[in-house]
């Protein structure tokens, strides 16, 4: 649920994770061993994750190579105009770029040499 809300910026996915989180946090803390992926999301509440988005024409294939060295909680890619909320106005036809992203704030673009 939480990562469908970051890729579709939708706050009643991440509201919904959100609260099924408090709800298990309680025994999260008694048993944390049997509640790994608990642990795993709420770490994210507290060190929110980086949004990688790759565009352009080899997108693809950079972020294969990309995820080769890191793979980040988001991982996004297009090679063509997408209407996802994380891709929208990130896409120019010609150029490869790459964005790195914290909570729907991204970083100017490094354009990958070929």
């Amino acid at each position: 649920m939480y990562q469908l809300g970051v890729y579709f910026e939708d706050e009643g996915y991440t509201g919904l994770s959100r609260e099924m989180l408090r709800k298990v946090y309680p025994r999260l803390l008694q048993q944390l061993p049997y509640f790994s992926n608990w642990a795993l999301l709420f770490n994210r509440y507290l060190y929110p994750a980086k949004e990688v988005v790759i565009t352009g024409t080899n997108a693809l294939e950079l972020r294969k190579a990309f995820s080769v060295h890191y793979l980040p909680e988001i991982l996004a890619g297009s090679t063509s105009v997408s209407d996802m909320p994380l891709m929208q106005g990130r896409f120019i036809v010609g150029k490869n770029m790459i964005y790195v992203c914290e909570n729907k704030v991204c970083k100017l673009p490094v354009i990958p040499i070929a």
